[in-house]
């Protein structure tokens, strides 16, 4: 998986500007499932850590939840780890 492509993080385009409660910038809703594996898995990242990365209510629950079920099984994870709580 890429993060740099070297042509300007393309995946930062798929962050809305407006942000949640929690300061989180909004996944677009039509994000490519390339780009959404990218932003899913820095959220994965970033939930080992302490804070949340961006807020994935405006992708189709089906999209998200499969691209994240399958990273966090492929590194040995919990839901219940990450703080996911669906």
């Amino acid at each position: 998986m890429i993060y740099n492509d070297f042509k300007g993080n393309k995946w930062t385009e798929y962050l809305d500007d407006k942000r949640d409660g929690e300061g989180c910038r909004y996944v677009l809703a039509d994000t490519p499932d390339d780009i959404l594996e990218v932003l899913v898995d820095l959220d994965i990242e970033t939930r080992l850590g302490s804070d949340y990365f961006c807020n994935f209510s405006r992708v189709p629950a089906e999209r998200f939840r499969a691209i994240r079920d399958r990273l966090i099984k492929k590194r040995g994870l919990t839901k219940k780890r990450l703080r996911y709580n669906d």
